[in-house]
């Protein structure tokens, strides 16, 4: 179990690591800079390549990566073909790059999810005017486990247009016939109606199937990945401007829980797999916006007051920033391991 949760923890950071680094990269070779380095891994390397002038490596610690840029350091700015010789758009969009791939990539995982078909649980009214309304079983009591009810069935004949509990209400027989739907096979189970109702010997959870063409597969894709950016601002400013510490214990995850989701998602299918992928990286891309000097918000506010104001910010005060925001993400981390592991 704990090699199965190591492992598709792995394949998940290595996956948008290689997302986002190709960002920076591509950006990058699209107006002309030097790359010295690509690099998937930390040190040391276990494989490395060069071809056209930019070195391919692999390092033994899957926990990151990066794109070594010409020119991004202050002792290279007389570089012809380094970063610092560029205009501020083509900077701002080197920068920009991994984030605007963990987006597009974001994009891409819900395109596919959408256009393979997916049940959402969450955020369910999102997708109330595009998706079928399904219902499944939930949880069933000891007390009417022998009436061929599981876990996981599906419940075909209920009204869509009203929630369970109304269904149930609506009924005036003793025992309600439920129809099942159980790896392909339809079955019919006869429920007393006071059990359904009482709510603690039988549940249910309410999804929405949303399976579409091309055409919407791009629109719903859209339409989720600003769905969840906005939420994720809201949680920012509930945690940081509101200060509520509830939220943030629920909302944050650390390497502890994004690994067990991770293997979870991935037991769930493909899609299920692809979608999580998707969740990260906007995820991903959002911390990264954050105004820190060692996250691509930060190069990005560093670049844009030294160009605005012609201003060159002292190594000094870079370089106490710098241990300041890791500082910050070192706290951070701490903070969500310890939720992750209940401490």
């Amino acid at each position: 179990m704990l090699f199965e949760i190591f492992f598709w923890f792995l394949v998940v950071v290595v996956i948008l690591v290689i997302v986002h680094e190709l960002g920076h990269f591509i950006f990058a070779k699209i107006f002309g800079v030097a790359v010295r380095e690509f690099s998937v891994g930390f040190r040391p390397k276990i494989f490395s390549k060069t071809y056209k002038g930019t070195e391919y490596t692999l390092g033994a610690v899957p926990l990151g990566g990066f794109v070594d840029i010409v020119g991004i350091r202050d002792d290279e700015i007389d570089k012809k073909d380094g970063f610092s010789q560029q205009s501020l758009i083509k900077r701002l969009l080197i920068l920009s790059g991994g984030l605007i791939f963990n987006i597009l990539f974001a994009i891409f995982a819900f395109f596919i999810v959408f256009l393979i078909g997916h049940n959402f649980q969450t955020p369910v009214k999102e997708f109330a005017d595009f998706g079928e309304k399904r219902l499944y079983v939930a949880y069933v009591s000891d007390e009417i486990s022998h009436m061929n009810v599981s876990v996981g069935d599906r419940i075909d004949n209920f009204d869509n247009e009203k929630s369970f509990s109304e269904f149930l209400k609506a009924t005036n027989k003793k025992n309600i016939d439920i129809s099942l739907s159980r790896n392909n096979e339809n079955i019919s189970a006869p429920i007393p109606l006071k059990e359904a109702l009482d709510g603690e010997s039988f549940g249910v959870v309410e999804t929405y199937y949303v399976h579409s063409n091309l055409k919407n597969s791009l629109i719903y894709s859209s339409m989720f990945t600003y769905t969840i950016t906005k939420k994720f601002f809201v949680l920012l400013k509930n945690i940081f401007v509101e200060k509520n510490s509830e939220i943030a214990k629920e909302s944050l995850s650390g390497p502890v829980k994004i690994a067990e989701h991770s293997a979870q998602a991935a037991s769930n299918g493909f899609t299920s797999f692809v979608f999580f992928l998707g969740l990260l990286s906007i995820s991903l891309a959002l911390f990264n916006v954050l105004p820190l000097p060692i996250l691509d918000g930060g190069l990005i506010c560093i670049t844009l007051i030294e160009s605005v104001f012609r201003f060159k910010i002292p190594n000094s005060i870079k370089n106490i920033l710098t241990v300041l925001s890791l500082v910050f993400i070192l706290f951070l981390l701490a903070y969500v391991t310890k939720n992750d592991i209940g401490i």
